[in-house]
């Protein structure tokens, strides 16, 4: 399923996170025709995988801020391949996926010119918790922004106990 983005501005859905999120308090978007954001109908049903964003204990939403400051066809680009994520769960592979070694973090790559890079990590539930999101200007990940998804991940991990 691949939907274009019709708008530039990002609409998100809270409605029907609370049964994915419980605690701690974490932002649930989902594409659908109607908000134009892209994701699978599907993905809030038992069908697919969930997209949930981090966020922070100050209600901050760093991955929806990185999305919605990239161009329009970025946006696009980002919508589909969430939308793949969404599809196929722990079975998308390469060249859209790849585990970041020695860690528990994932990387989905955005293919195109733009090296969008998504850090996520699979949740109880079939929810991928999306944590930070970058641009890519090496070869590897830089450890900084790595850091950074791990630091977000352990936050949660502390409120979800």
């Amino acid at each position: 399923i691949r939907r274009a983005f019709q708008s530039q501005k990002i609409a998100h859905a809270k409605n029907n996170c609370e049964e994915l999120t419980s605690s701690p308090p974490l932002f649930c978007a989902r594409f659908s025709p109607q908000n134009k954001m892209g994701y699978s109908e599907a993905a809030m049903s038992g069908g697919e995988w969930n997209i949930v964003y981090y966020e922070s204990l100050g209600g901050d939403i760093p991955v929806y801020d990185f999305i919605e400051n990239l161009s329009p066809t970025a946006k696009s680009k980002v919508s589909n391949t969430f939308d793949l994520l969404a599809e196929y769960g722990i079975k998308l592979g390469s060249p859209h996926v790849k585990k970041v070694t020695g860690t528990e973090l994932w990387e989905l790559r955005i293919l195109g010119g733009d090296s969008i890079r998504v850090f996520y990590v699979a949740t109880s539930g079939r929810v991928f918790l999306i944590l930070h999101g970058f641009i890519k200007k090496s070869q590897k990940a830089p450890k900084k922004e790595v850091k950074i998804a791990i630091t977000r991940l352990k936050e949660y991990k502390s409120r979800k106990s």
